[in-house]
């Protein structure tokens, strides 16, 4: 199965690969590189694209989602939470390679993230929610799990 979305490289799986010849070997991947493989986009977007059906077709009144909307978002979230380690398993392996496990494991608490920062069902469920919270929480997510992964790479080696 070809890998239709990037992988994360560390410094771990170049040490795992052991090529007596280095032609052109690959560095691994940097922070910036990290932050953006490990987000779900395709998961996420296709949230976004789901939520935005049910919060335009079960909206009652403008100000508010009914509740038949807002369970329809929850099991949303819930889907699309199971979804995404499943997709990024299949999207983050080659026929040579293995999957990622640490992209894998990291997709959906990423997609929780994402979620929580759009709202959705988590504005109806917490009353003091906040949109400026959501935003942080995605920054300390989105940024925290490449740091560790780095952190991981440096303890391994």
């Amino acid at each position: 199965m070809p890998c239709f979305r990037p992988r994360v490289i560390t410094e771990r799986e170049l040490r795992a690969r052991e090529t007596p010849f280095v032609a052109a070997s690959p560095s691994s991947d940097d922070f910036g590189s990290r932050l953006i493989k490990y987000i779900p986009a395709e998961i996420v977007g296709a949230y976004v694209f789901i939520a935005g059906l049910i919060q335009g077709l079960l909206t009652e009144e403008k100000s508010f989602l009914s509740l038949r909307g807002i369970t329809w978002l929850w099991i949303s979230v819930c889907v699309f939470f199971i979804l995404s380690p499943i997709y990024m398993y299949n999207a983050s392996r080659t026929k040579s390679e293995p999957p990622q496990w640490f992209q894998v494991c990291c997709a959906p608490i990423a997609f929780l993230a994402w979620a929580f920062a759009l709202g959705g069902p988590f504005e109806s469920a917490m009353s003091d929610y906040n949109a400026a919270g959501g935003s942080i929480v995605l920054v300390l997510v989105s940024t925290a799990i490449p740091a560790l992964d780095k952190l991981i790479d440096r303890i391994s080696h």
